[in-house]
């Protein structure tokens, strides 16, 4: 039975609560509860801005963006500074300038011979030309191989009076006319070699932009010393102007494809112009690219040079021999 003071002191809508069961909560239990589902109802953006408030992570974060931003400052820095020793690094932005970029210039030089030999001794010649020395252990001779292949294939294109490779020196302290000749007979004697006074080669070497760098130790001799150089080889068109460079990365068929290509849009070009003079052979070249190892053709020349002898000798003295 109804109690008349619960009647009395408590609201007829908690009576009617009660009498159905349901739980009755105070203010306290309330605000509990509710806080609670506030907290549950949280998402995840709103913990990770709580997180994001503690100290703790705003170093942590803060230590990593120095970290990354001080490794792309210095892969920077450290790029640049190669590009100033690798001219493999350096891209030749101005190639197809009218003017061309500023490498090539005079020079005057002495050949195997001792005859003096000029920039415009040259001039009407295509010229591909490499800077090394003689004492390289390896680099330049695995780069006078490959010229030498380029030499061959190229001759067979456009002739032997097109174009000319050339080897300068940047160690003529030691690389002399003689012994630059004995070096370049175990490569190609198409390859002409320049040497001269230091003077003389430094000035070739600066004009083409060239690194190179002789060591200066104490009690360093004559012959143990090695010299850090740039790896290019540089195309000068008939008229001097720098045309295109290859690098120890390119084989020697890329190589030749590249060079026999610049001849031909240069003689093509030349022809569009209608300018006199233009070597139709060069233009009309079938194919810029060379299938076979100019080792492997003369090898089957020599079989059929053989094979010709062979078949000229009576059967009779086929037999004898």
């Amino acid at each position: 039975m109804t109690n008349e003071l619960d009647l009395v002191y408590k609201p007829i809508n908690i009576h009617a609560q009660e009498a159905k069961g349901q739980n009755i909560y105070t203010m306290t239990e309330y605000m509990e509860m509710e806080e609670q589902d506030f907290r549950a109802r949280k998402t995840l953006s709103d913990k990770a801005s709580e997180k994001l408030d503690n100290p703790f992570w705003l170093l942590w974060g803060l230590g990593i963006v120095s970290i990354a931003t001080l490794a792309v400052v210095f892969s920077i820095r450290f790029r640049e500074e190669r590009k100033r020793f690798d001219p493999n690094l350096q891209t030749v932005k101005i190639l197809d300038n009218e003017d061309g970029p500023q490498i090539g210039g005079p020079f005057s030089l002495v050949d195997t011979k001792g005859k003096t030999v000029t920039n415009e001794d040259l001039k009407g010649k295509w010229l591909y030309i490499y800077f090394g020395f003689v004492n390289c252990p390896d680099i330049c001779p695995e780069e006078m191989r490959k010229m030498s292949k380029v030499t061959r294939a190229l001759d067979k294109k456009v002739g032997k009076d097109y174009w000319q490779p050339v080897f300068i020196t940047v160690d003529p302290k030691r690389d002399t006319k003689e012994k630059l000749a004995e070096y370049l007979s175990d490569f190609s004697p198409r390859i002409l070699g320049l040497t001269g006074t230091f003077e003389q080669t430094d000035a070739a070497a600066r004009n083409y932009r060239v690194y190179y760098a002789i060591p200066d130790e104490p009690g360093m001799t004559d012959k143990d010393y090695l010299i850090d150089h740039s790896i290019v080889m540089y195309l000068m068109d008939p008229n001097g102007k720098f045309v295109d460079y290859t690098t120890k990365e390119f084989s020697w068929n890329e190589s030749f494809t590249k060079v026999l290509r610049r001849m031909m849009d240069y003689e093509r070009e030349r022809a569009k112009k209608g300018e006199a003079n233009v070597n139709t052979r060069v233009a009309t070249v079938g194919s810029a690219v060379e299938s076979d190892d100019p080792e492997e053709i003369e090898r089957r020349e020599k079989e059929r040079q053989n094979t010709l002898r062979h078949d000229t000798v009576p059967a009779d003295l086929r037999r004898i021999r």
